[in-house]
This record gives structure tokens, C-alpha cells and sequence, in this order.
């Protein structure tokens, strides 16, 4: 049995693996992509064919995945039954309310749980300056403490109060968006001024403001440390937060706005992940807002264009997640269903009212009276299906080719647009 298993293999998670081998602990891996564990295996780590095994390979489990949602994906199936009498350490990104509900699930199934946050980025973990905040149960921390001392310099326990390092987490992330967004006007307050970007670095005290201006004067946004889209989840959580507990949210809806602006933005790298630094972001859109007042209004056609160049844009983003911070998905549903209901229900009150339906019935019956020929039931079916393919679907009672072809997208148009609406209001 391996001292402890790993369990999410992005930057993060490799870093933490690979640390966890440096100082010579037995460790196991596994990662739904099995490719990435390939490095590792090669420098020693036991590689896990399933995660039922791999929770079975350690008494300790870290997991280090993108949020407790893949979490809750993960080991809500047939893996929570090997959980009895582990001690599993959840690393993810998550609000405090989310930490609790993760304590109070792996403790229904036996497994004591530590609920942690690391402050900083994949290069810095093994190393002193590394900060780490773990809470939960006292013995299981004690239980899990030796095995974790080697990942960061700082280590440190919160107490039991399960909520503490979810919300320190945010804390120190909402320090450092403010940190990037005000560094970059400083920034563009020297440019306009004169004053070169290094000389502002020499100035500052600020460590990270400072390292943001020597990145700007360099020109090297290379190798951030997450992806753009990490950097956009993690701040959705503030932002979920400060609307949940009804404080002010005029700085997190601005962040926000600045990171899905990123998103129409043609910042790609090849594997299709948003890859653009935050600072690097921040840095260009208050550059951007000062040379072009005019941007806001350009953001659609940006939008457009971002769309055309990149279809997986339109494909991976459901602007109805972005309103359901505000606004409960269950009550977008029902204001959906009630709005067809009602079309529905207005459509045949007008039927009723105009009498429209008898008065088309009784026209059509004594036409077919007058008729020459009865026509059979086959008839009237294929013709019906005539009347819908020739002229509901192709619009053939419209001679003019133009104002045809206007008919036909306006009508299509708008039938892909309410059907990719309710998939996205019900997804």
C-alpha cells in the first residue's frame, strides 16, 4: 500500500505529485486522462487502472480536480463504497458552503476529510514560500499532517471549522484580481507620463504588482501560471458568493465582465484553452479602454467574429450559467414552460374567440360538397404533407427570390434560436 494517492492530474495536481515523490513518499495516481500519468509512473508513482483502486491503494486520497462539482461527479458512483476508513484531502476550488456539504458527504460514508486551499500557483508548491491552509478534524489532520508537511513550507491548520480555507481562498484571490486590475491602470498611468514600466516595478513594494510591471515590461506574458478559464471558475465563486450573502458585488461583477470578455477574444492557445495570463488580460483591456472609447459598442461584432473564427466558443459557453448567478436556474425553467403554455393557451383562445377554426371548417366542407370528386382520406393526407413541404417549409407563396430567402431565414432563424434556447435554460 503506497503512503497516500492523488487523484486529479492538472498543473496543480502533477505539481503536487511530483513533489510528494521528491521527498520520497510511496504514492499512487490516477487522472481520467490516462496519458498524463505516463511522467509520473516513470518516476516511480504507482499508476491506478480505476479510481475504485486507487482509493484502495492509500489510506490518505488528495484531490486536486477543478471544483467539487467533478468531486462530487467522480466518487458519487461506485467509488464512495471503498471510502469506509480513508482519509480523503480535498484541494479543490469551491465556496465555504460547498467545503461543508463535501465534509458532511465523506463523513456519511465513513471517510474522515480535510477541506484545504492553496494560495499560489504550480511552481511554488515544495517550496517554503509555498502556502497551504488545511482544516477539518483534528485526528485526521494528525492522521495526514506527516504525508502532507513536504508540499509547501507554510503549511498551516485552520481548526475544524470546515469552512475556514474555502473562504480564505477567496479572500486572497479577490486581493489579488484587485491587485492585477490596478496595477494595469498604474501601469498605463506611467505610459502616458513617460515613466517606463521597470522603473515602476523598482518603485513598488508590492511583490506581486512589482512582478506584474517587470512582465510588462519584458513584453513575456509566456507560462502562466492557470489557464484564463481556471482564473474565470475560481472567480465565479466570489462572485456566487458576494450575491448569495447579499454584499456588495460592484467589484466582482466588474472582474467578471473583464474575464468573459477575455473569452471573445482570439487569445487561444492550440489545445483550445483559454490560456491568456490574467495579467496580461487586465493589462490590454484598460489599454484598450483608453485608446477606444468606442470598444463597448464594438463587443457584439468582437463577439461575432470570435464566433466565426472559433465555433467551440458558441459551443462551450451557456450564457443562461452566467444569469443563474443571479437569478435560480428553476425559476428560468418555469418562466420557459410558462411562456409556451401560454402561447399555447392564447393561440386557441383567439381560435375560440374568432372563430377562425369553424369558420375554415365549414368553408372547406362546402367546397368539398361542390366538388366534382370526393377526394379519399390518402389524398388529403399527401396533399397536406404537399402544402407543408412546398409551401410552409420552402415559403414557395412568395415569388420575389429576395424576400423569399428573407421569409426563410427569419423563419429558421428563429426556430434555432428557441430550440437552442430551451436546451441551454434545461442543459
Amino acid at each position: 500500500m503506497s503512503d497516500i494517492t492523488v487523484v486529479g492530474l492538472g498543473l496543480m495536481g502533477t505539481a503536487l505529485a511530483n513533489t510528494l515523490l521528491s521527498a520520497e513518499h510511496d504514492i499512487s495516481v490516477w487522472n481520467r486522462t490516462r496519458e498524463k500519468m505516463g511522467p509520473l509512473i516513470s518516476s516511480g508513482a504507482h499508476a491506478a487502472t480505476s479510481l475504485d483502486e486507487a482509493i484502495q491503494l492509500s489510506p490518505v486520497v488528495l484531490i486536486c480536480v477543478s471544483n467539487y462539482e467533478m468531486t462530487s461527479q467522480l466518487f458519487g458512483m461506485d467509488a464512495a463504497a471503498y471510502l469506509d476508513g480513508r482519509s480523503v484531502v480535498q484541494l479543490s476550488s469551491g465556496t465555504p458552503t460547498q467545503a461543508a456539504d463535501s465534509e458532511a458527504w465523506f463523513i456519511d460514508r465513513g471517510a474522515g476529510y480535510l477541506d484545504g486551499a492553496i494560495l499560489g500557483g504550480p511552481g511554488g508548491i515544495g517550496k517554503d514560500t509555498a502556502q497551504i491552509l488545511i482544516c477539518g478534524k483534528e485526528p485526521c489532520w494528525n492522521d495526514c499532517e506527516p504525508v502532507l508537511r513536504c508540499l509547501a513550507g507554510r503549511l498551516q491548520y485552520l481548526g475544524e471549522n470546515i469552512r475556514a480555507a474555502a473562504t480564505l481562498d477567496m479572500a486572497w484571490l479577490a486581493q489579488r484580481y484587485g491587485v492585477f486590475v490596478s496595477t494595469a491602470h498604474a501601469l498605463l498611468l506611467c505610459e502616458t507620463e513617460g515613466v517606463s514600466a521597470d522603473q515602476f516595478a523598482k518603485t513598488v513594494a508590492d511583490d506581486r504588482a512589482g512582478e506584474f510591471a517587470a512582465i510588462v515590461h519584458s513584453g513575456d506574458f509566456s507560462n502562466p501560471s492557470a489557464t484564463l478559464s481556471v482564473w474565470n471558475a475560481a472567480h465565479e465563486h466570489i462572485r456566487a458568493h458576494a450575491h448569495d450573502m447579499k454584499i456588495n458585488t460592484k467589484f466582482p461583477d466588474f472582474v467578471s465582465n473583464l474575464l468573459n470578455r477575455g473569452k471573445i477574444r482570439e487569445y487561444q492557445c492550440q489545445t483550445n484553452l483559454l490560456c491568456l495570463d490574467i495579467r496580461k488580460l487586465a493589462y490590454l483591456w484598460i489599454k484598450k479602454t483608453r485608446l477606444n472609447y468606442s470598444w463597448n459598442f464594438l463587443r457584439l461584432g468582437q463577439l461575432i467574429l470570435a464566433t466565426l473564427r472559433d465555433s467551440n466558443i458558441m459551443f462551450s459557453n451557456n450564457p443562461f450559467a452566467e444569469l443563474s448567478v443571479s437569478i435560480s436556474p428553476g425559476v428560468i425553467q418555469v418562466f420557459i414552460v410558462a411562456m409556451i403554455v401560454l402561447v399555447i393557451a392564447g393561440t386557441l383562445f383567439d381560435v375560440i374567440h374568432k372563430k377562425s377554426a369553424r369558420y375554415f371548417i365549414d368553408n372547406w366542407r362546402n367546397e368539398a360538397n361542390k366538388g366534382p370528386k370526393q377526394v379519399s382520406g390518402g389524398e388529403i393526407a399527401s396533399m397536406a404533407v404537399q402544402t407543408l413541404l412546398v409551401e410552409v417549409m420552402t415559403s414557395s407563396e412568395f415569388c420575389n427570390a429576395q424576400r423569399r430567402i428573407a421569409h426563410l431565414l427569419t423563419m429558421y432563424g428563429f426556430v434555432v434560436y428557441l430550440i437552442a434556447t430551451i436546451v441551454m435554460v434545461f442543459n
